[in-house]
């Protein structure tokens, strides 16, 4: 089983519309019928007034 989402989206300021930021969070995970599953995340932030980042994290999942 895969899974994939992702979330994209637009903040402005009504007094400034110059002052804005964007927001993105995707997610990728495949599981299998045997109860193992790996995830891939990544969320980006991009702020007009400096504040941005890029962050990605992974993992793996076991269930008995």
């Amino acid at each position: 089983n895969t899974e994939l989402q992702n979330v994209m989206y637009y903040q402005f300021q009504m007094e400034e519309p110059g002052n804005y930021r964007i927001l993105w969070d995707g997610n990728l995970s495949i599981s299998s019928s045997r109860g193992i599953s790996f995830y891939f995340n990544t969320h980006y932030r991009f702020d007009k007034n400096g504040e941005s980042y890029f962050e990605i994290s992974n993992g793996l999942g076991f269930q008995f």
